[in-house]
């Protein structure tokens, strides 16, 4: 098999190195000074955050949390919260005022103590980022430091889900003093964080590199030198792991592993996520104002073949948008269902429904996991006579399309930042760009239960508010939950100490090389 394999892989990928689409970073050197190197399937969304109104994408973690140190860490496999930067915290009654200790051992990639200061000045950064503030923490005033070693974060009104913000990618620790010496161009040029991992160097769309920082606060990394290289073809991914100019590669298509399971010296590590993939409508889309055609879709998608057939068993069928675990998810059974597959209701559906023949349009991040999904999807739609074009872009275009809602259905694999239910009211807080763009006839009923959610402090009031938004969500298919994912590691076995977890807040400095 890995003969035919490496002929076949061999062909595709000298046709992408003609088309430029095959590009990683610099090779590993001698043994005793050897380089890590990590593909993954598309550009870092932003390495500095808080720096400009660009959110942290969930598949951007893995540089994240190298790079930087959030205020507390979020366990993905207890689901609780454990002290980090911040050894202790608290909060008053009301839930706006928030309390932190912080460590005072920690210093910048630049040698740079790490002051309460500076952490103050990083989460006092969030206003100037509202597609972060507005999603994410909404009611947030400001950030003081008390004395050398506390700060307190105070809110204009409460947000449940505080803590669980300060354990986010989206807010980790920045240097004060270094960003007033070069300014956010030249901090996005050479970030410095408090990490494991020191940055080295970038080329967009090719590959970011780093290397130890041996004065980190808990010990520095075994590995020395790694790279993350952008490898968005999915044969091409393929092919520089067997090949040996990647040692590891991120949450591949099912289909890729299954291949790599069959590859001498090489393992898959597999685990469920606490991510859940789901078709999501185009903000601006026909289908927002279409409840018939939206349950044609609904009822012409096979759930099974996706699950079994297509991701080999790996993934789990989910009843909503929030996996199993998260924080306030109201359990199974409390809500209704989507409606399940029947292509002749489908039909019925579609005939009812305003569809003109016009070409519904898909778009997924090209060599992401979901784009075989979406080829699934646009099989099963054409078999109840729908024209659908497939649009697969890159990382960054994906995400501008996304936030501009411009497109009838894109399947994303929908991790709540917060490891929380707030994925339900970041789609429908008011003042956010996909609500003012959204057409949905529910979209007010379902802000209005988004933002009661963010100020209910009492968990088991805010899982009924939940309870309310997804009985509405599944009843009008305002998304189509299709699965609860799986996380992946594809890896030479050189490398120890690999191990996909359900969330992607991955340590590569707990990886070391093989003996």
């Amino acid at each position: 098999m890995k003969k035919t394999l490496k002929k076949t892989l061999a062909l595709t990928a000298a046709a992408a190195m003609m088309t430029g689409s095959l590009i990683t970073g610099p090779v590993s050197a001698q043994e005793s000074d050897r380089t890590l190197n990590i593909g993954i399937g598309s550009e870092i969304s932003n390495l500095v955050p808080m720096s400009n109104n660009v959110a942290v994408s969930n598949r951007d973690g893995l540089i994240v949390f190298a790079l930087y140190d959030p205020l507390l860490w979020y366990n993905t496999e207890t689901n609780e919260l454990e002290p980090w930067i911040a050894t202790e915290w608290s909060h008053n009654e009301e839930g706006t005022e928030w309390y932190f200790t912080i460590r005072d051992d920690i210093v910048f990639h630049n040698g740079d103590p790490m002051t309460a200061e500076d952490v103050a000045w990083s989460i006092n950064l969030i206003p100037e980022n509202p597609v972060v503030t507005d999603q994410n923490i909404p009611g947030f005033d400001r950030a003081e430091a008390v004395d050398d070693t506390h700060i307190t974060v105070y809110m204009e009104e409460p947000f449940a889900s505080t803590d669980n913000f300060f354990a986010s990618y989206h807010m980790v620790m920045l240097d004060k003093s270094y960003q007033e010496e070069v300014g956010w161009e030249g901090y996005i040029e050479h970030p410095i964080g408090t990490g494991p991992y020191k940055f080295v160097d970038r080329a967009i769309g090719s590959y970011v590199s780093m290397e130890a920082n041996e004065d980190y606060w808990q010990g520095a990394p075994e590995i020395k030198k790694v790279n993350l290289n952008i490898i968005p073809d999915a044969n091409s991914q393929l092919l520089s792991l067997e090949t040996g100019e990647v040692d590891v590669l991120q949450n591949v298509s099912l289909q890729n592993c299954e291949m790599v399971e069959g590859m001498d010296g090489y393992e898959v590590s597999y685990c469920t996520a606490d991510t859940v993939a789901y078709i999501q409508w185009g903000s601006q889309s026909q289908l927002n104002t279409d409840e018939n055609l939206r349950l044609a879709i609904c009822a012409a998608i096979d759930p099974e073949a996706i699950n079994t057939v297509l991701n080999k068993g790996h993934t789990e069928a989910v009843s909503c948008m929030i996996a199993p675990g998260l924080r306030c998810r109201p359990e199974d059974g409390t809500f209704t269902t989507i409606p399940a597959y029947d292509p002749e209701k489908a039909q019925e559906y579609l005939d009812n429904s305003n569809y003109d023949g016009n070409p519904i349009v898909i778009v997924v991040p090209s060599g992401a996991k979901e784009e075989a999904v979406c080829q699934v999807i646009q099989g099963n739609l054409q078999n109840i006579g729908m024209s659908v074009e497939l649009k697969a872009v890159d990382g960054a275009t994906h995400q501008t399309l996304l936030s501009e809602g411009n497109f009838d259905i894109s399947v994303y694999s929908g991790l709540p930042s917060l490891y929380d239910c707030n994925l339900l009211y970041q789609l429908f807080m008011p003042g956010t760009q996909n609500y003012e763009n959204s057409k949905s006839e529910y979209k007010e009923e379902l802000g209005e239960l988004g933002q009661a959610s963010a100020v209910e402090m009492d968990e088991e009031a805010r899982t009924e508010i939940f309870r309310q938004m997804i009985e509405i969500m599944n009843t009008h298919v305002l998304s189509i939950p299709l699965y609860q994912d799986c996380n992946t590691f594809c890896y030479s076995t050189d490398v120890a100490n690999v191990k996909a977890i359900p969330g992607t807040n991955v340590r590569v400095d707990g990886w070391s090389w093989a003996e």
